[in-house]
């Protein structure tokens, strides 16, 4: 396995290999072998903006997916003004919902709304996710949340809400908190109470969810800013933390 502190030396000598593709294809294969996405974007940023793309265009679509969540903002944008568009809209639909529209607020507005379109074609749905998130300052909660995470009925029984968990979308964000909703006729989603991992396991199969679930936990409004979050994390020791709307309604977590 390569040294972390040497890949962009590694990246950059891998990029001048004589010979047509195939020689650069299996330096870079060598290079990143075993790297984490975290550490391919931080050694992007030691490049310079063009060997960046070089690296970032030479990724396969899953790989270029978790770098593209993970660049500083200044390669990120050289990226998202110099990248196919098709291939730059293909990675917002394989990110989280919050580092999609993360991506999309770094490029030039031009840009952003090209990637917009495509992704609207590609998966409506997420294209409607990324709008609204970006409805909201930056920084705040209801930018930097996601819905992607567990949800149980306080019906339930300790066995079923297990059987709820090992169902769970593999990218949800945490499941260290299981938060219990009620929902409407319009799909709105109260917060009712939450319950962690922890208490589920120590809990018998056959109690309610809603017997032993915390009720009226501690949350934060999709206005909240970074810096109240953070004290609200600290002095709380969460790992997660529910966002309401502006309704009342649950939103996502950060």
């Amino acid at each position: 396995m390569p040294e972390i502190v040497n890949l962009p030396e590694n990246l950059r000598s891998a990029l001048r290999t004589p010979g047509r593709g195939g020689g650069v294809d299996i330096a870079l294969t060598a290079a990143t072998r075993d790297m984490r996405s975290e550490d391919i974007a931080e050694a992007l940023r030691d490049l310079t903006n063009p060997e960046a793309l070089a690296v970032f265009n030479w990724l396969d679509n899953a790989a270029a997916a978790e770098v593209l969540g993970d660049l500083e903002p200044d390669t990120a944008r050289y990226i998202l003004s110099n990248a196919p568009p098709a291939r730059i809209a293909d990675l917002l639909d394989r990110l989280p919902m919050d580092d999609a529209a993360w991506v999309v607020s770094e490029a030039e507005p031009a840009r952003a709304a090209v990637f917009m379109a495509q992704l609207q074609q590609r998966a409506p749905e997420d294209a409607e996710e990324v709008r609204e998130l970006l409805t909201y300052e930056e920084g705040t909660a209801g930018r930097l949340m996601t819905d992607n995470f567990a949800r149980l009925s306080e019906k339930l029984t300790v066995a079923q809400a297990f059987a709820e968990v090992r169902s769970a979308d593999e990218e949800v964000e945490t499941l260290s908190d299981l938060y219990v909703v009620e929902i409407d006729a319009r799909k709105n989603e109260t917060l009712v109470g939450v319950i962690s991992l922890r208490e589920l396991v120590r809990a018998s199969d056959e109690q309610i969810i809603g017997d032993i679930m915390t009720r009226e936990p501690i949350s934060v409004s999709v206005d909240t800013d970074q810096e109240e979050m953070a004290r609200q994390f600290a002095k709380y020791d969460f790992m997660a933390m529910p966002v309401m709307d502006r309704e009342g309604f649950l939103a996502g977590i950060v």
